[in-house]
């Protein structure tokens, strides 16, 4: 379950997005043309690879009128008279009545701006980057209600005769961003973690990156940003209740898909009332037909079957198997950060077992086993004669250094398919269940053995280098 990593990571991901400036930006003029006049305006653009950034507030003044949400900084607009088509008719109609969206910003000297880039059509607008003469050319009013801009979405998908490999990217630190390090063997989907529900109306949070998708795909890879239900049972229910809130998230589904040009969405939807299981799948269904209707892949992460209500027994994973084209199987935290007992994180047995009962609901070709890049350190001491358990996360490159550091022995564990050990500091007893290259070789093992579509990595960042060799040459060995 990612729900502890992105509760965190989402904040993390806002500052990232919001307060870096960008790496090598030239400064450019900002030339309007509308009605054949054409002024220069006073602000400047900062201009990088796919990256147009003019102030907010020049966005608000010259182009359109959209408001400035200061706790989430996004930019947000209501567009009655929508002035680009996506030539689909469904999704056409859908946005023919208008929508709304939000827009990321970056704080640049202490202002927010936000990326135009791949936006222009959007405001009805023509943007034209001129290097040479170190200008920015806005034509407004290119296009209008009655004459509209077609977007047009270049999917890259996988081949159904190749296995999905697929990693999750929550974070963007330049050492792990999968846009600006070199492709990595071993993996061909990747996942960033833009987008998430905010409120009842389905307003939807919004931290993508244009720029991200284009150097990614140059590299490759396709692209299925997350999106979550902001792991709250309590809005989760009144988005899928209301028909209007759940047409407000596909139309801006549908959006973000192509503005983004985007291959794909991954749904990651989790802590859910039981008796919404229902209504969520319904959901499932209608931003399944809809993003069909643009060639995107779809698909959805499912904890492993158990009798947990609210983590387990909401997901309909047999109506999910028949609306979406993947389901992901999050074949982890089998002892979760806030266990009473200390454990593995996904020994052998409980993800073969987790295979096993969710093949009984979704076909193999459809199912993408889930593996984790980590692990947990356990921290085990004695209050009033009582174990009391503490976790924290750790990366694989952690585990090394813990290892090197306190000169522990590996056990392997058959049992669990991972090495063990263990040492004792400060009064407490520290315990770790390993994921490296041969516990996850083991899990990999699985997906040929039960003739899975892939595996998934839950996240960036933790793993060492040397695992995506194993993920390359087990995966898509002949």
């Amino acid at each position: 379950m990612k729900k502890y990593f992105i509760l965190v990571l989402t904040t993390l991901l806002i500052c990232i997005g919001t307060i870096s400036a960008l790496a090598n930006p030239k400064t450019m003029q900002i030339e309007l043309i509308h009605d054949n006049f054409i002024f220069t305006a006073d602000d400047l653009a900062y201009v990088d690879e796919n990256e147009v950034f003019v102030p907010g507030s020049f966005l608000q003044k010259n182009i359109y009128q959209m408001t400035y949400e200061e706790g989430s900084r996004q930019l947000h607009g209501q567009f009655s008279m929508p002035k680009i088509r996506l030539n689909a008719n469904k999704a056409d109609d859908l946005l023919f009545k208008g929508f709304e969206i939000n827009l990321p910003t970056k704080v640049i000297s202490n202002k927010p701006y936000v990326n135009i880039y791949g936006m222009d059509k959007l405001f009805g607008s023509e943007l034209l980057v001129n290097d040479k003469e170190e200008k920015v050319i806005i034509t407004l009013k290119k296009y209008t209600f009655f004459n509209p801009a077609n977007l047009s979405i270049s999917n890259k998908k996988v081949s159904r005769n190749e296995k999905i490999s697929l990693v999750w990217q929550p974070t963007f630190e330049d050492e792990n961003n999968l846009a600006k390090i070199d492709k990595i063997q071993g993996v061909n989907v990747v996942s960033p973690c833009w987008f998430s529900i905010d409120n009842q109306w389905g307003l939807v949070k919004n931290q993508a990156d244009i720029a991200y998708v284009k150097a990614a795909k140059e590299k490759g890879y396709s692209v299925w940003p997350l999106i979550t239900n902001s792991f709250d049972p309590d809005l989760t229910k009144s988005i899928v209740h209301n028909p209007n809130a759940r047409k407000n998230v596909i139309k801006q589904l549908l959006l973000y898909v192509a503005l983004y040009n985007l291959d794909g969405i991954n749904l990651d939807f989790e802590n859910i009332y039981e008796e919404d299981r229902e209504a969520v799948s319904v959901f499932v269904q209608e931003i399944s037909d809809a993003l069909h209707e643009l060639n995107v892949i779809v698909s959805i992460d499912v904890t492993v079957p158990s009798n947990v209500s609210q983590w387990s027994l909401s997901y309909d994973r047999k109506a999910y198997s028949k609306s979406v084209d993947y389901v992901m199987l999050m074949a982890y935290d089998e002892h979760w950060r806030t266990s009473p007992v200390s454990g593995s994180v996904a020994s052998i047995g409980w993800v073969e077992q987790g295979v096993e009962n969710t093949l009984k609901e979704v076909p193999a070709d459809k199912l993408i086993l889930g593996i984790p890049l980590y692990m947990r350190e356990w921290k085990e001491t004695n209050q009033s004669g009582k174990t009391k358990v503490e976790a924290k996360t750790l990366s694989m490159m952690q585990s090394d250094e813990l290892i090197k550091k306190h000169k522990v022995k590996l056990n392997w564990l058959a049992d669990k398919g991972q090495n063990y050990f263990e040492f004792t500091a400060n009064n407490a007893k520290y315990r770790v269940w390993v994921e490296d290259e041969r516990s996850i070789q083991m899990k990999l093992d699985l997906v040929h053995q039960y003739k899975l579509a892939g595996v998934a990595g839950w996240r960036k960042g933790f793993e060492k280098s040397e695992i995506w060799k194993t993920v390359n040459e087990t995966l898509f060995k002949q």
